[in-house]
């Protein structure tokens, strides 16, 4: 909104500021006195950054806070001490960049500057280098809204200058307390409400929408076009009154172009070798229908399937060739009960059984162990230590 201001060169309404500043010293309100910790503590919120680019604006006509990622938590602390710069030094306060102890009404300087900004359309302590901020925010003479914009009321010089006090005691000591000048402010200009807030958001976002260029190419590039050339997808205009000559007539006979080649019959692949296929070695004249006919397939059931299938049970056990478990096992269908299947043995693709040998026939007898045995010398059983020892 700020730059959307600076660039038109149109200041915002005073009763604009008031509204928002207002907005904005309700939420500083409730970070300050009102935040709790789940033990119903008072937290009592710092923000320490708080910015134009902090401040969100949405549809709703709503103003918020955001990014209180640097923020500092006093609870019952009256105030707190830092050793490091947080925050962006153009919007805060003289106590932050002394690093001298700060509390709440330091976000109220940072608030009296973003005020500031708004009513008069420019940036208050901006410069070129850090050192040329920080110093300006400490010594710089702060010119008053009436000298940047003769139009405006006195009310908002008493206002101003109040909140952009550089001793701490000066300002506001409360956000509630600025919250109520502002309102006063606010009666005084009129008055606004959220609907003003709304078509400030809307007229800073609306982009104007340009007319589109189907003449040059970059426009039919990005339409998947291409300059010169017609889409095959994209019928020829016809003008209407060649249109009927142009429609083809459907009772009339459709006549072959005289130059079209014949198309070349489609070859089906062999896939199998089931009833009414022409196999590799067979000549396709030797079928009673015609070459150029492809042969009709026929649809076959599961018992006709199965019965063109070769016996492929495996032999009883009683075969003296019959292999060892463990040869690859297919499965197919059973005539008698479709949903249940037997395992069937390819007996080709197992191998032949090794011959067994036995290596002794004689059954070997206990007086045989018992020598065998012999030959292991079992030494005494190992001697236990006594229990007292334990």
């Amino acid at each position: 909104v700020r730059e959307h201001v600076v660039a038109a060169d149109i200041p915002l309404q005073p009763a604009m500021v008031a509204h928002i500043g207002r907005e904005l010293s309700e939420g500083l309100h409730f970070a300050h006195a009102i935040a709790r910790d789940a033990s119903g503590r008072p937290l009592r919120v710092v923000h320490r950054d708080l910015s134009p680019a902090n401040v969100l604006l949405d549809q709703s006509g709503q103003v918020k806070i955001s990014d209180f990622g640097v923020a500092r938590v006093l609870g019952n602390q009256a105030q707190a001490v830092t050793s490091t710069l947080t925050g962006k030094p153009a919007y805060m306060a003289p106590e932050q960049l002394r690093q001298d102890p700060f509390d709440p009404r330091a976000d109220l300087f940072s608030l009296g500057i973003i005020l500031w900004e708004l009513l008069c359309g420019r940036r208050l302590f901006f410069r070129e280098g850090q050192a040329q901020t920080m110093i300006a925010v400490l010594e710089d003479r702060i010119p008053l809204p009436t000298e940047i914009r003769p139009e405006l009321a006195d009310h908002w010089d008493a206002l101003i200058a109040r909140a952009l006090a550089r001793d701490p005691a000066d300002r506001f000591q409360t956000a509630t307390e600025l919250s109520s000048a502002l309102r006063d402010v606010l009666e005084k200009e009129g008055g606004i409400g959220p609907d003003a807030v709304i078509q400030l958001v809307h007229d800073v976002t609306t982009v104007e929408e340009l007319p589109l260029d189907f003449t040059s190419e970059e426009a039919f590039l990005d339409q998947g076009l291409i300059t010169g050339e017609v889409p095959h997808d994209v019928p020829e205009p016809v003008a209407e009154a060649d249109a009927e000559d142009a429609a083809p007539d459907s009772d009339a006979p459709s006549e072959p172009a005289e130059d079209a080649p014949e198309p070349a019959p489609e070859e089906e692949p062999i896939l199998g070798a089931l009833p009414g296929d022409i196999g590799p070695g067979e000549d396709a004249a030797s079928d009673e229908r015609p070459a150029s006919t492809p042969p009709e397939r026929e649809v076959l059931s599961t018992a006709d399937i199965t019965a063109a299938l070769p016996d492929l049970d495996p032999p009883s056990s009683a075969d003296p060739g019959a292999p060892a478990v463990g040869g690859k096992v297919n499965w197919r269908p059973t005539p008698a009960a479709p949903l249940s299947y037997e395992p069937v043995h390819e007996w080709s693709s197992l191998p032949a059984p090794l011959p067994f040998t036995p290596v002794n026939d004689a059954k070997p007898s206990d007086e045989g162990l018992a020598s065998d045995l012999s030959e292991f010398e079992l030494g005494p059983p190992p001697v236990q230590p006594p229990k007292d020892d334990l």
